[in-house]
């Protein structure tokens, strides 16, 4: 509570968490609308795979749980099937452990773990923008990173948000030279997608050129 407490009263954290704050909560009103309107403007034309979640996950939210996001959410409830072992473990267990907080609406319960994973995200990307560039230039790069056109991806059932939380955490770590988070958001990385073996190769050669622990 004290490191918590001492961080919040820092005036750059402040800062940096007002901005992002802002910046994310104007994407997501903005991807709320389009999945919301889409709905009805280009309907889907498959039903949707898991019909015994349609009485207690929100209509409106459905058509984020296509693809992928529908083995995921399998995955979560049943476990592992068949032909589903290309999916990495992490992401359908955290929506198996809290899918009891939502009252099992698994769907709403991958959402939150995406807004939380994503508003995560851009806050580690700002932190590590502003490691090496301005603050102008640090504020565009998040602003484009959530403008670019296939960013809505963070808004569904996948695991792109997550991840992209466990990495840029991890590489943040990294920089500043906290190599025990860094390892940890590592590893749970590379339990998320098969690309976050590769961090570890990646931190290794920051802590050479950091010069060691």
């Amino acid at each position: 509570m004290k490191f918590i407490k001492k961080w919040f009263k820092d005036k750059n954290n402040k800062e940096d968490l007002k901005f992002v704050a802002k910046v994310f909560f104007a994407f997501q009103a903005i991807v709320f609308f389009v999945f919301a309107i889409s709905k009805y403007i280009v309907p889907a034309t498959l039903q949707y795979m898991h019909t015994e979640k349609n009485l207690i996950n929100p209509i409106l939210f459905w058509n984020r749980a296509n693809f992928d996001g529908m083995h995921y959410l399998s995955i979560a409830k049943h476990g592992y099937g068949i032909y589903q072992q290309a999916f990495f473990p992490l992401y359908p267990k955290l929506i198996a452990l809290l899918s009891p907080v939502f009252l099992g609406r698994d769907l709403l319960t991958a959402l939150f773990i995406n807004f939380v994973g994503l508003f995560f995200a851009c806050f580690f990307f700002y932190r590590l923008a502003k490691l090496d560039f301005s603050l102008k230039v640090s504020r565009r790069a998040l602003i484009f990173l959530l403008i670019f056109p296939t960013a809505f991806y963070f808004s569904a059932i996948y695991t792109e948000s997550l991840f992209l939380m466990l990495i840029l955490g991890s590489f943040y770590f990294g920089r500043t030279r906290k190599w025990l988070l860094a390892g940890v958001l590592g590893m749970l990385a590379s339990l998320t997608r098969l690309p976050g073996v590769f961090l570890f190769p990646a931190l290794l050669f920051e802590l050479f050129s950091a010069g060691g622990l």
